[in-house]
């Protein structure tokens, strides 16, 4: 079945502009779309190539009252609508060095993720401001055909 003739629920969230050309990639979001059903966390995926997010989880908790649409359309400025102010440049300087530290590295020498724990501001309707909420956020890297492509990222409380 070639990539581009197939629509699967991960293309239901993926973000418009993501093109699937490879095999690699196709077998990647293929995966991806038959593990959203079943995880119990939320994730989204960094496209570092187009450093942008590809898919964002219809799940709630890293969402924060917004739609998955609104976190593909922001992709990274997202951040700065969900992420408590002080906790802004902790995220940041996480992603700065966890790049830093893969592009110092072969291959076969990567770690499995990286993660750290920050606050998500929590909207709700019958508040008039964020509720902040720590959550613990993972960032698993994937290699395909020995470049750093995308970050996996999850989010639980």
């Amino acid at each position: 079945m070639a990539p581009d003739s197939v629509t699967t629920r991960f293309f239901e969230f993926a973000h418009e502009a993501l093109a699937v050309h490879d095999e690699a990639d196709y077998n990647f979001l293929h995966y991806l779309d038959m593990f959203s059903p079943v995880s119990t966390e939320s994730f989204y995926v960094i496209d570092l190539r187009r450093r942008q997010f590809c898919y964002v989880s219809p799940r709630a908790s890293f969402l924060c009252g917004y739609d998955a649409e609104v976190a593909l359309e922001l992709g990274y400025e997202f951040y700065s609508q969900i992420i408590h102010p002080k906790d802004l440049p902790l995220v940041a300087n996480m992603h700065k060095a966890a790049l830093r530290y893969l592009s110092n590295i072969g291959v076969a020498e990567w770690i499995d993720y990286f993660s750290c724990t920050f606050r998500l501001q929590q909207n709700y309707s019958f508040l008039s401001s964020p509720l902040p909420r720590m959550v613990y956020h993972k960032m698993k890297p994937v290699w395909i055909d020995d470049e750093l492509r995308y970050f996996i990222c999850s989010v639980a409380s």
